[in-house]
């Protein structure tokens, strides 16, 4: 296995160990104090992990929470990138761990942003996700939901194989291959 399969499986592995805590983390970024172009941005992030809006499903062992992580970073760069550097320090870190998400997804990336940008307008239990994210109490509802989510959240761990990144980056591209860009 090459460097960089490798170096991308340890931070993968740490990704998926690390998955509810960074929830836990953006979750505490809903908060009327952060500018509504990142909470929404992270709302989507968190939106599309408490409902399942799964490119790749949950049950695949090793991969199935990798699009989940790589979801949070993207949305947690599209917060930082619509208001600047961010106080939070666990945004900052996840915007900052996008680049790994672009460098691995390659020309896939620009699709993948695209899926991650319309999660805004996603509607769901009958509100947006701009709803969600501005509205105290289902802004509320949602972290109290992500919360769960991470009480139930079961790391399956990645197998240390280059295999599986080629199966990763294969499932997200034939996902995405049906995702319209702008």
């Amino acid at each position: 296995m090459d460097s960089i399969s490798s170096r991308r499986l340890e931070v993968f592995a740490l990704w998926l160990k690390a998955l509810p805590a960074d929830v836990r983390g953006l979750a505490a970024v809903l908060t009327p104090k952060e500018p509504e172009a990142v909470r929404v941005n992270v709302a989507a992030g968190l939106v599309y992990l408490a409902r399942n809006l799964d490119l790749i499903p949950d049950g695949i062992e090793g991969i199935g929470y990798l699009d989940d992580a790589f979801v949070l970073r993207t949305s947690a760069a599209l917060a930082f990138e619509s208001v600047g550097p961010a106080p939070s320090p666990v945004l900052r870190r996840l915007a900052a761990d996008n680049a790994e998400v672009v460098s691995f997804l390659g020309a896939d990336y620009t699709r993948f942003r695209e899926y991650v940008i319309a999660l805004r307008h996603h509607r769901t239990k009958g509100h947006t996700v701009t709803e969600i994210a501005t509205t105290p109490a289902l802004a509320r509802d949602l972290v109290a939901e992500v919360h769960e989510w991470c009480g139930t959240y079961r790391e399956s761990p990645l197998q240390q194989d280059a295999a599986e990144l080629y199966r990763l980056k294969s499932f997200l591209h034939a996902k995405l291959a049906l995702v319209r860009t702008t």
